[in-house]
């Protein structure tokens, strides 16, 4: 029998400590209910696509990305040996996933990883798929109910970074990790839309059908990167070994969650140091060369549509100002900064521009925008606590991303490039670190 998940569900696309997809993805599984339906699947899925391929040995390919990699110290400011080996594995595994007609994964003497790839056809996808910490766990919180959203300390996790607004952190038992992960695959469901299959080991089948019958009507949480997603009542004994993640997501974007189980979890974050298109015809050797023709650019930059602006002044003034960009990008501003949140009416632009000075992203929405789109702008801000969210009358599209120099318009909260912003550009202000909190304004 094949579990489903189904929830509120979210998963990291790349080194932000918590990210959040637009499309809220839908998990359910059989034998559990609460948070999300009841669904039942009777037949095994069936892959659509080739089991994760050999890691890369970086010889005789030609790249056209290079990405520079850099892995997170340890609190003593130092990246273990034993961590940055574990980083390459995996970060080669997920190379070899995402470009099977070659890639190269090699360690620079800055510690820091220098990936090639050969097939890239969205470099933003292929830098979540490198860079995403995809830790999956399934706890037993001891019959509390967490709120979605709340952090979670597990036996296998450390506690995420805390979040105002956000219940006290939880202390979990892990039931199934990522190590209990045998295999995983993209399947297509029966209404068209892909789904990744996770097959269990059979130790953990195993044990996790013998855990469910034994608590039947106390809850479970599923936790990714150390935030719930879902919070499920055990109804009946889980059997088989083989759970569906469904939802709205495209082959591509399945794809790379699917390559990101398979290789598991990183042991660090990483963060993006450098992308370099690659001139065309250049073979790679046993190693990295320099590439004439070679085009640096920041890992933002790839994010098509995104327009730059000079901010002439960050004065403070308790006066109205005239933007010239409509919602405004930057400039002079009130004293006092809109605290962060989801908001149904406008906010002042003077207030919002001082949270961008802090490093926020304001999410500005039509108010005729579709009332699901705006409840996935709302979920957003429960997770992600550095981010304003507010309607803006005579938006020209139907969301507007501003940060500080930086705007970014989209037709819907599903596109892909909404999480992309937010992970490329928000903390890169005047006064990053600053808190957007205890301002003007209480959120909705």
């Amino acid at each position: 029998m094949i579990g489903t998940l189904e929830g509120s569900w979210t998963w990291g696309w790349s080194a932000m400590r918590v990210a959040v997809c637009a499309g809220l993805l839908g998990l359910v599984m059989s034998g559990l209910s609460g948070n999300g339906s009841l669904t039942m699947a009777q037949d095994a899925a069936t892959p659509l696509l080739e089991p994760l391929g050999p890691v890369c040995t970086g010889a005789g390919f030609e790249p056209t990305l290079q990405v520079v990699l850099a892995v997170e110290p340890a609190a003593d400011g130092t990246v273990p040996p034993a961590t940055l080996d574990r980083a390459r594995e995996i970060v080669a595994r997920r190379a070899a996933g995402y470009s099977p007609a070659g890639c190269g994964v090699w360690v620079g003497d800055d510690g820091r990883l220098l990936v090639q790839l050969a097939t890239v056809a969205d470099p933003d996808e292929a830098l979540r798929t490198l860079t995403g910490m995809a830790r999956l766990e399934i706890v037993d919180t001891g019959g509390v109910i967490p709120e979605l959203g709340a952090a979670v300390e597990t036996t296998a996790g450390e506690i995420p970074a805390a979040t105002p607004g956000v219940p006290t952190t939880l202390t979990a038992i892990a039931v199934l990790t990522g190590a209990d992960i045998l295999d995983a695959y993209v399947t297509q469901g029966s209404s068209g839309g892909y789904q990744a299959a996770i097959t269990l080991t059979d130790e953990a089948a195993t044990r996790f059908a013998t855990y469910t019958a034994a608590h039947i009507g106390q809850p479970l949480a599923i936790v990714l990167d150390g935030r719930v997603i879902s919070t499920p009542i055990i109804q009946a004994e889980i059997s088989g070994g083989e759970i569906l993640i469904e939802g709205n997501f495209t082959l591509a974007e399945t794809q790379a969650l699917i390559i990101q189980l398979q290789s598991g979890a990183l042991p660090a974050p990483l963060t993006t140091v450098e992308v370099q298109w690659l001139a065309s015809g250049t073979t790679s050797a046993a190693g990295p060369s320099a590439t004439p023709g070679a085009i640096p650019v920041t890992a933002g930059a790839v994010i098509a549509g995104v327009e730059t602006f000079t901010i002439q002044s960050a004065q403070h003034t308790p006066d109205p100002v005239a933007y010239p960009q409509s919602p405004p990008v930057g400039g002079m501003h009130d004293p006092q900064w809109q605290t962060c949140g989801f908001y149904d009416a406008p906010v002042r632009n003077e207030n919002a521009v001082h949270t961008l000075e802090h490093g926020v992203v304001w999410i500005t929405y039509a108010p005729d925008l579709p009332l699901a789109q705006v409840d996935a702008l709302r979920q957003i801000t429960v997770i992600n606590d550095r981010l304003l969210v507010s309607p803006y009358p005579g938006l020209d599209a139907p969301v507007v991303l501003s940060t500080w120099d930086r705007q970014l318009r989209l037709d819907s909260v599903d596109d892909p490039r909404l999480l992309e912003f937010i992970t490329a550009y928000a903390g890169q202000s005047p006064e990053p670190n600053a808190t957007c909190q205890g301002g003007i304004g209480i959120p909705a």
